[in-house]
């Protein structure tokens, strides 16, 4: 579970980072290296969200970051910045009816969910209230938004429409959901909720623990079917399962000393996407869905991390490190054609 903490708050680091008001694209990160994280492509696939530090502020002994959101297109070209505030922006969703951006604004210390137009046009605060609030998922069809709060003291999950309005609580106990995801029909969520993974029905309420006693699952995402979930497990090691949506069918798919994470379908069903320091560095991988023909994509001396695939399942986005920079950088599926997105300064 270490190593897993640390990966989440590595990449609440990068995420974590704020915007400046500044109407050019003139603006220069004076800090050591670059920072850019979260990684999201739009529905046409073309582009990728992003968000990009601009500016590290020293004081009161720690560093405010400035970042914004940025869209830029698959080749690395067309950089736009999209926000423009005095506040953090960082980890952008773009909804797959190819409308909004949703993103998180921090401000003295609170994080409040946003939405913007995928052209930068009318900017909308979703949640208002003193407890941070964390997208969790957003709904495939762009109406609803699943995050975490600790609103009413226990840090649950909440639903809302993509408006804000109607807001829900879906649990309530005191142990952290660390992943919520949406169904691909929008009918329920998977909840990795501290060892356990639940199903739990939007419609009825009810939930159901899909592991047995001896069994631990992290991480939960669905098939793009619906009909399967994608985990990871602890016992000795981290390793990648699957299971049907139902809690049969356990298969473990990984097996080796290194920490396999972050597993997810394509969007054809038919491979998994994930990372993995079998040989000694965090690296990009993939397989078939059943767990053969294991290929590694990514050899960088750096972390490769959060792969992502586009919605045609034609491309890959990742965030690397190297030499101190964090960048976007997009690939083909079979590890080919690597573009660094954001490495150009401007």
């Amino acid at each position: 579970m270490k190593k897993i903490m640390y990966y989440l708050v590595l990449f609440t680091f990068l995420s974590g980072i704020g915007c400046k008001r500044d109407n050019t694209m003139s603006s220069v990160y004076t800090g050591h290296s670059r920072k850019c994280s979260g990684a999201s492509f739009t529905i046409s696939g073309s582009q990728i969200a992003y968000s990009r530090t601009l500016k590290e502020i020293p004081g009161r002994g720690k560093i405010t970051s400035l970042s914004a959101i940025f869209l830029v297109d698959v080749f690395g070209n067309n950089t736009k910045r999209i926000t423009f505030t005095e506040a953090n922006c960082y980890k952008p969703v773009c909804s797959s009816n190819g409308s909004f951006i949703f993103y998180h604004l921090k401000r003295d210390d609170n994080i409040e969910i946003y939405r913007i137009n995928i052209d930068g046009s009318q900017n909308k605060r979703l949640t208002n209230h003193n407890s941070s609030d964390i997208i969790y998922d957003v709904s495939k069809d762009g109406s609803k938004v699943l995050f975490h709060s600790e609103r009413d003291g226990n840090g649950d999950i909440f639903i809302m429409d993509y408006d804000g309005n109607n807001l829900k609580r879906l649990t309530n106990n005191a142990d952290f959901e660390e992943t919520a995801k949406f169904s691909p029909d929008g009918s329920k969520v998977v909840l990795s909720c501290e060892t356990k993974i639940f199903i739990l029905d939007l419609y009825n309420n009810d939930i159901v623990n899909l592991m047995q006693e001896n069994e631990r699952g992290y991480y939960a995402s669905f098939s793009p079917d619906g009909s399967k979930i994608v985990y990871v497990d602890f016992n000795q090691n981290w390793n990648i399962y699957t299971m049907d949506s139902n809690g049969k069918n356990k298969a473990k798919l990984t097996d080796n000393a290194g920490t396999n994470f972050s597993p997810l379908f394509s969007p054809d069903g038919k491979k998994i996407l994930f990372y993995s320091e079998r040989d000694g560095n965090s690296e990009l991988y993939i397989m078939k869905s059943d767990g053969s023909d294991q290929k590694r994509l990514t050899h960088n001396p750096g972390s490769d991390l959060f792969p992502v695939f586009s919605p045609d399942g034609t491309k890959i986005a990742y965030h690397c490190e190297n030499n101190g920079n964090w960048d976007i950088i997009v690939m083909n599926p079979d590890g080919s054609n690597k573009i660094n997105l954001t490495q150009s300064s401007y």
